[in-house]
């Protein structure tokens, strides 16, 4: 879970939520007396920035302009991030009715921030422009399903009967391991006294 920023009395997604749970509870008109049911016409609540949650909205936004102009797969991600920002600073400005302060302004840019890369991460882990890059992914999780241990070539060979041969199998192993995404080496398990391939992944 995202850690909230310093000095802040919000924690992470739950925050967010239990702001927008606040809003079923607000009035028609904020800071009319009587009876607001009988008042015909809403009067909304103006919330403006602060000085120094404009000054952080701008760094975040110059950032997200950046890597939205890079060129990869998933720079379009970061498009519309600072606007989303600033939608969760004023979920919680707005539950206070007050206006956005650079707290606000901060959680609502790291929020984002942890959102935008989690889904860019995710992307990139299963997102295939062929057949053989889905495999090629496949393989790959399940040897990084396998956590620190790693798995055995015997039990990964039993978990990718999919595959068309054994020369596939070799091939698709070959340029992951070329490729650094997973790495081998040579381990003597229990009491066996001969050493068995492992094939294992960076933990990240």
């Amino acid at each position: 879970m995202l850690s909230p920023p310093p000095h802040s009395s919000c924690s992470g997604i739950y925050c967010i939520s239990t702001k927008v749970r606040a809003y079923n509870d607000m009035p028609v008109n904020p800071g009319a007396k009587g009876n607001v049911a009988e008042l015909g016409i809403p009067k909304p609540q103006v919330i403006r920035s602060s000085d120094a949650a404009k000054v952080i909205f701008r760094k975040f936004q110059k950032e997200t302009l950046r890597l939205s102009d890079m060129g990869a797969d998933t720079s379009s991600m970061w498009v519309r991030a600072a606007e989303t920002a600033k939608k969760f600073a004023l979920i919680l400005a707005g539950s206070r009715f007050t206006d956005i302060t650079a707290e606000d302004a901060e959680y609502g840019c790291a929020l984002t921030n942890a959102i935008v890369k989690n889904a860019c991460v995710s992307i990139g882990e299963n997102l295939s422009d062929n057949e053989y890059e889905r495999e090629s992914k496949r393989v790959e999780t399940l040897i990084r399903n396998a956590g620190p241990t790693g798995i055995t070539m015997k039990t990964l060979v039993q978990r990718t009967r999919f595959l068309k041969s054994r020369l596939h199998r070799k091939a698709l192993l070959d340029d992951l391991y070329e490729s650094e995404l997973i790495n081998k080496e040579q381990r003597v398990l229990g009491s066996s006294h001969k050493p068995s391939l492992i094939w294992f992944a960076e933990q990240v």
